[in-house]
């Protein structure tokens, strides 16, 4: 089985190599970048490549959201998972990023065992849905081709 390979977006260096030091011991492969215009130019070329994203808020401000929300409204990425991590832990922080469309949200400093167990979930739910959303894909056109031969 393939590993599945995580997209990590922080402006922090230690929290950038933290993640993917833990990312990786535990069998994902990382692609770290600092900045949400790279993090979206890598979701953009390749955008099958990512299993999930982290994305580490240093700010919270709609400026920081904006991968999120650019991710949602994605035809082709809006069932990526996304795992917020944030220093902030008000409820409203919290309700808007979850009604923006992150998975998780994580406060710091949090336990990476909940985080590594989140992204295992979120994942296999993420690739569930892509082989539903294939297998759909594939009925509807055998339907189509069904029909068409009918007629």
């Amino acid at each position: 089985m393939s590993r599945s390979t995580i997209l990590v977006v922080s402006k922090d260096d230690t929290n950038l190599n933290l993640i993917r030091i833990n990312l990786t011991l535990n069998g994902y492969d990382a692609i770290c970048v600092k900045r949400d215009a790279i993090a979206w130019y890598n979701l953009m070329i390749a955008p099958k490549r990512f299993h999930a994203i982290i994305l580490d808020q240093i700010i919270f401000d709609l400026d920081e959201m904006d991968l999120l929300i650019r991710v949602r409204a994605d035809d082709n990425l809006k069932m990526l998972p996304v795992l917020l991590l944030s220093k902030h832990n008000s409820c409203d922080n919290l309700l808007t990023s979850l009604m923006t469309g992150a998975n998780y949200y994580f406060t710091k400093s949090f336990n990476y065992a909940n985080l590594l167990s989140c992204l295992e979930e979120s994942i296999a739910d993420y690739k569930f849905k892509c082989f539903l959303r294939n297998d759909l894909f594939l009925l509807n056109k055998q339907y189509k081709k069904n029909l068409s031969e009918q007629n």
